[in-house]
C-alpha cells in the first residue's frame, strides 16, 4: 500500500512541475506585454483621469507579474486539464472518464462568463461606488497598484468559479448526492445564503451592486435546478427501459 502511494505522489509531484514550468515559461513571454495590460486595466475599471500609486519598491514589478501569471494561467489552462486528466484517468471508471470530459467544455464556458460579467459589469459598478464613496468622504483616493490588481485579479477569480455551480451540482447529482427536490424545497434558505455570498463578495452596501451579484447567482441556482431534474429523468427513464426488456 506505501509503495503506490508514494508512487502517486511522485507522479503528481512531476505534473504539477511540468505545469509549473509551462505556466512560468508563458509569463516570461507576456511579461514585456505587463505594462500594456495594466494600461488598459486602469483605463476600462477607473474613473477618468484616476491613477493608481505605488507605495514600495516591488510593488509594480510583483503586480506586472500577478497580470502575467493570469494570463499565462488562462492560456495553459488546456494543458492543465490535459495533466489533470492523465492523473486521474486510471482512478476513473469508463462512464466516469466519459463525463469528466464532458465537463471541461462547459466548466470553460461558465468560468468565461463568470469573468467576463465580473470584469465588465460587477468590478464598474463597484470601483465607481467605492471611490465616489471616499470622495464624498471629503478625501482623496489614492489606490495602490498592487492592491487594486489583487482586488481585480480575486474578484475575476472567485466569481469564475461562483459561475461553475450548475456544473458542480450536475456533478453531485450525477453520484445521486443532491436531488432537484432538496434544492427546491430549501429554495429559501438557497437564497438567503446567496444573499450572504453577494453581502461578503460585494464590499459595497448599495442595493443596486447588491442585486448585480444576487440576480445571476440566483439564476444559476434555477438553472442547477432544472438540469438536475432533467438529468434523474433520464436515469428514470433508463431505468424503466432496462426493466421493461428485462
Amino acid at each position: 500500500m506505501e509503495e503506490p502511494l508514494i508512487t502517486h505522489f511522485d507522479e503528481l509531484r512531476s505534473r504539477l512541475i511540468r505545469i509549473a514550468i509551462v505556466i512560468i515559461a508563458i509569463s516570461a513571454v507576456t511579461f514585456p506585454f505587463a505594462n500594456q495590460i495594466l494600461i488598459r486595466i486602469q483605463n476600462d475599471l477607473l474613473p477618468e483621469g484616476m491613477r493608481l500609486i505605488v507605495i514600495g519598491p516591488l510593488e509594480a514589478i510583483w503586480a506586472q507579474i500577478e497580470v502575467c501569471m493570469l494570463v499565462a494561467f488562462v492560456i495553459a489552462l488546456p494543458y492543465i486539464i490535459y495533466e489533470t486528466m492523465k492523473f486521474l484517468k486510471p482512478a476513473l471508471k469508463g462512464s466516469e472518464n466519459s463525463f469528466l470530459i464532458k465537463t471541461i467544455p462547459p466548466a470553460l464556458i461558465l468560468f468565461g462568463i463568470g469573468a467576463i460579467f465580473t470584469y465588465k459589469i460587477v468590478l464598474v459598478v463597484t470601483l465607481k461606488f467605492l471611490i465616489g464613496y471616499a470622495t464624498s468622504s471629503g478625501v482623496i483616493p489614492l489606490l495602490s497598484l498592487g492592491d487594486f490588481i489583487s482586488f481585480v485579479l480575486l474578484m475575476i477569480l472567485v466569481f469564475g468559479l461562483l459561475f461553475e455551480l450548475p456544473l458542480a451540482c450536475c456533478a453531485l447529482a450525477s453520484l445521486d448526492l443532491i436531488y432537484s427536490d432538496t434544492l427546491t424545497g430549501n429554495r429559501k434558505g438557497a437564497y438567503v445564503g446567496i444573499l450572504i455570498i453577494a453581502g461578503i463578495l460585494t464590499p459595497d452596501p448599495t442595493p443596486f451592486t447588491q442585486l448585480i451579484v444576487t440576480l445571476p447567482m440566483i439564476i444559476l441556482f434555477e438553472i442547477s435546478v432544472l438540469l438536475i431534474k432533467y438529468m434523474h429523468r433520464d436515469k428514470k427513464m433508463e431505468v424503466t427501459n432496462d426493466a421493461s426488456v428485462g
